[in-house]
């Protein structure tokens, strides 16, 4: 019976073994690396660490001296595993082998914890209190629910519009395709080219957070009513202006574009705050760092926390608000956009530009949307400003969810029709 124990013990933690060879040395997800850039520290640190330790683990178990010694191996395990675990929960959810990874740790963990109880409690019930067996069951039994329902949360999906959240990374890895070779989540470029081309560059909004078929953005739903252009999507999620920029100088040459679209939204004055000497509060800074070290490795915790309002969100808006009040913020950001219009200028290529409001607060976005309206109209570049005929929709009409604030299918199609009116209007292009 002991062999045959020990045996499953080999078996069980040589496949979490193998499976972290498999899923370390596999690729990463190209969404993940281009989108949302988390990668694991140190792949071989990775497999000695677990290895040595997993091995030092099972020489307790093997020894068997006594069941205390056995426990200690398994202990040992379940920690050299857990920590693991944690290391490689933010690399890449919704990568099917890690998560596979994961699941398989989890799986280790509640064999190995399940061991520890029936040595220590199980084989001794008699010798030991009832007060101490019951509380013992009932702590048992809260460990393995949490590890239970850690295992289901791997694949729940739920989309907010920081995108910080494990649940918001996993839709990004089953939706956020196609990624074309450019690294751009549209078609590929080289086989558009027999047209006129539009560059379409933004953030999220252009890319289409929360949107599922990626025909169903404005960008798409504009080159379908163009018989003669090809709109070349750039968004890339969480860019801000001189991000950019700096796309557009990198591949202009490749495609020599006979339009480009600027997309801009509030949060892309992002990148020039902290050089302002203002800190945008980000997540997770509501909590103390030994929390926030949980909550952002398991799934449960995670998604626990996501459901409930924060403050410092709300510390983000009133400095959002803030930073556009700040005159020699905005000065500073402005030289970034002029950027944009010497370029075009440069090159002898029109320039117009889109500016969306927050949309679950249309009219309270007139102090982020007044001095970049301004400015463009001042440099003679046209300006849509989407605010204009979504003011009188009602926010939760126009966004993806209740905790994602991104446009959906129905404003994508409203703003793909205002904008193919708007360059028609304007003589920006010839249909």
């Amino acid at each position: 019976m002991k062999n045959r124990q020990f045996n499953i013990d080999i078996i069980i933690t040589l496949i979490w073994l193998f499976m972290a060879v498999i899923a370390i040395e596999y690729p990463l997800n190209s969404i993940i690396k281009q989108h949302i850039m988390f990668y694991i520290p140190d792949k071989i640190s990775f497999l000695i660490m677990n290895s040595l330790c997993i091995t030092g683990g099972l020489y307790l178990i093997v020894k068997r001296k006594s069941n205390l010694v056995d426990t200690a191996g398994s202990l040992f395990i379940i920690i050299i595993v857990s920590i693991n675990i944690f290391r490689i929960t933010p690399v890449g959810p919704g990568n099917i082998l890690l998560d596979i990874l994961k699941l398989t740790g989890i799986l280790l963990n509640l064999y190995f914890i399940t061991k520890i109880f029936y040595l220590l409690i199980v084989l001794k019930d008699k010798k030991i209190n009832n007060i101490i067996t019951n509380i013992s069951l009932v702590f048992y039994s809260l460990i393995c629910i949490f590890f239970i329902m850690e295992a289901a949360f791997i694949f729940i999906e739920q989309l907010h519009g920081s995108g910080y959240s494990l649940a918001s990374q996993i839709w990004y890895a089953r939706h956020f395709t196609p990624v074309n070779t450019e690294g751009f989540r549209d078609r590929e470029f080289s086989g558009r080219t027999d047209k006129k081309i539009i560059f379409l560059i933004g953030d999220s909004f252009v890319a289409g957070q929360g949107i599922k078929n990626f025909e169903d953005r404005f960008s798409n739903i504009l080159e379908k009513k163009l018989n003669n252009y090809s709109v070349f999507n750039l968004g890339v999620i969480g860019l801000n202006t001189r991000g950019e920029f700096k796309i557009l100088s990198n591949i202009y040459n490749n495609y020599k574009p006979d339009l480009i679209i600027l997309s801009y939204f509030c949060n892309d004055i992002g990148d020039i705050t902290e050089e302002a000497g203002t800190v945008i509060e980000r997540p997770y800074t509501d909590i103390k760092p030994y929390m926030a070290f949980v909550v952002t490795r398991s799934y449960l915790c995670n998604y626990i926390y996501w459901q409930f309002p924060h403050s410092d969100f709300v510390r983000y808006e009133k400095t959002m608000k803030h930073i556009y009040r700040n005159k020699n913020i905005i000065n500073l950001h402005l030289q970034d956009l002029q950027k944009f219009v010497d370029f075009s200028n440069n090159k002898s290529v029109p320039l117009a530009v889109i500016i969306f409001p927050y949309m679950q607060d249309v009219k309270g976005s007139k102090i982020f949307i007044d001095p970049i309206r301004d400015f463009f109209k001042k440099e003679k570049v046209p300006v849509l400003d989407i605010s204009d005929f979504t003011g009188d929709i009602p926010g939760e009409k126009l966004v993806v969810s209740k905790k994602d604030f991104h446009p959906n299918e129905y404003t994508n199609k409203i703003v793909a029709d205002k904008l193919y009116e708007f360059l028609i209007k304007n003589m920006i292009i010839k249909n």
